[in-house]
């Protein structure tokens, strides 16, 4: 066991409170804060985040090893976004590769629909990278190993109960069993998480009534490369994503009724293909395959006390628009600060409130969304197959060549548009809730990308009338908050990016507005905190 916390203490709080965490790792059965079940995307966040901040914790998981299958493919622009903010943003565009756009092929009609780069204006990422996931799991494994941190492999936990002071888990591991006490716990253990299962908390839903394969193999054919392919046949519905590698991709299809019971193996998928897709192709090299049942489910609550639910744990879905993955990182990485905040004692556990609040809305949209746009690409019926195998093809390349479609959907697929609403948006303005704007300015930096760390930020416009600050003052009103202002020619930029002539902004460490005002003033500050402070 090993407790993490950061040996640079930039910008990360105080810096000897930091390093003796760092140093001195707690005895096994001593009490830590957080223990997080699962060492997938989520959980790794999770712990990188926690790390960071210096929190004690320890993170478990039941498999040997990281697996080397790569199920989800697409990170999105929040997500690089958030790499960004933890400094890793660069190894992850250097083991990945855009995606081009997407083919669809039927057996009239063939389309493709590119995927613009106008879209800057939203983010500085203005694009769908794939890396797969085991790649973005060694990815944070290396940040969190930087940081201090470890996971635990062949580590299971077995049971959770809690009071009103601590959490206790039963895990088995290498070692035999052992009771870890923690303040709070965080289950990021997938679609059948032993955590949901203790807190008996419902996972809403069904299944889907087909039944799906999903391979990953090299395929030789004309179609470009960097380009999704998808094919709504009629009754069938095969789709193909391109993976780093020489014209590897990810294979998902609907398995036909008479095929079924058949063993999967590559000839039985070739011929599938053969039979369905309107373009000669030959499959090779597979790296794995399997068959199995795609499940449409969130979680009826994230919390239950100190136990919380992020990632598959908490929702899951079918793989329309590479959205899962991204949804539980930014579920990781809206809890962290927050967790990090109370035991800090910087905030009450009123805090922790808001991430049920913000995060259980997005999962239900995420969920409910992703089914209506599956169930259209796979649906049987009459209208179904003629929509999308005659009408879509034909129709979706103009439509989205146009300028406002592409920001809407690039917006809501990257996960840039999602806005929040709870205990911690009660002061309403124009950008409450909504992600800190994204704005080039003429240095060629990102604002968004100036505001890092695990701080609230705090822009202040001025405007050309002076305001006084006294960094004192800042910390009465919260012990951690990162003061921006502008110069003249910079201020224009950021006022036209904000949409405001003068006042502040308060961020959240999520990137997130707190708040804005027109005028800048303490007691506005005083009062926002007062909500949850400590």
């Amino acid at each position: 066991m090993r407790e993490a916390g950061s040996p640079k203490a930039k910008n990360h709080g105080k810096l000897l409170d930091t390093f003796l965490v760092y140093l001195k790792p707690p005895l096994m059965g001593q009490k830590i804060e957080v223990l997080i079940s699962g060492a997938g995307p989520t959980g790794l966040l999770a712990a990188c985040e926690l790390a960071r901040a210096g929190v004690s914790f320890r993170v478990v998981d039941k498999q040997a090893a990281f697996s080397n299958l790569s199920r989800a493919l697409a990170v999105q622009a929040r997500t690089l976004e958030i790499f960004q903010q933890m400094g890793i943003v660069e190894k992850a565009l250097e083991n990945g590769q855009t995606m081009r756009g997407i083919i669809l092929l039927t057996d009239r009609v063939r389309a493709t629909i590119e995927l613009k780069t106008s879209i800057s204006s939203i983010s500085s990422y203005p694009f769908v990278l794939i890396l797969p996931q085991d790649k973005t799991e060694r990815l944070l494994a290396d940040e969190l190993n930087r940081l201090g941190g470890a996971v635990e492999w062949n580590t299971e936990v077995l049971s959770v109960t809690q009071d009103q002071d601590s959490v206790r888990a039963t895990v088995r591991g290498p070692n035999g069993e052992e009771t870890i006490e923690a303040s709070y716990i965080i289950g990021a253990d997938g679609a059948h998480s032993v955590v949901r299962h203790q807190m008996q908390i419902e996972f809403r839903g069904a299944p889907y009534g087909q039944t799906f394969y999903l391979t990953d193999v090299a395929i030789d054919w004309k179609i470009p490369t960097g380009y999704a392919v998808a094919c709504p046949a009629t009754g069938d519905f095969n789709a193909f994503f391109p993976m780093p590698g020489n014209g590897r991709y990810r294979v998902l299809g609907i398995l036909p009724e008479k095929v079924h019971g058949q063993k999967l193996d590559l000839n039985l998928i070739q011929s599938i293909l053969n039979e369905k897709i309107p373009e000669p192709l030959r499959i090779s090299d597979p790296r794995w395959m399997s068959e199995y049942h795609l499940h449409h489910r969130f979680a009826t609550s994230f919390r239950k006390g100190r136990a919380f639910l992020c990632g598959d744990a908490g929702h899951i879905h079918s793989p329309a628009g590479g959205q899962g993955m991204n949804t539980g990182l930014q579920d990781a990485h809206n809890l962290a600060w927050k967790l990090a905040a109370v035991l800090k004692n910087k905030a009450s556990e009123k805090l922790l409130d808001s991430y049920e609040q913000e995060r259980l809305p997005v999962a239900k949209n995420l969920v409910e969304g992703t089914d209506k746009a599956f169930t259209a690409m796979t649906g049987d019926g009459p209208l179904s197959i003629f929509l999308r195998t005659r009408v879509l093809p034909r129709i979706a390349p103009l439509i989205l060549s146009m300028k406002a479609v592409q920001n809407r959907v690039f917006g809501r697929l990257s996960q840039t548009r999602i806005q929040y609403d709870s205990i911690l948006t009660s002061t309403p303005s124009p950008l409450t809730g909504k992600r800190f704007p994204h704005a080039l300015l003429s240095s060629g930096v990102s604002i968004l990308s100036t505001l890092c760390g695990t701080s609230f930020h705090l822009v202040v416009i001025k405007s050309g009338s002076q305001v006084a600050i006294s960094p004192e003052a800042l910390q009465k009103v919260w012990p951690d908050i990162q003061l921006h202002a502008y110069e003249p020619d910079i201020e224009k930029e950021v006022c036209k990016a904000l949409g405001m002539r003068s006042g502040m902004v308060l961020v959240r460490p999520d990137q997130y507005v707190a708040f804005s005002s027109s005028q800048f003033s303490l007691e506005l500050l005083t009062r926002y905190f007062s909500v949850f402070h400590a």
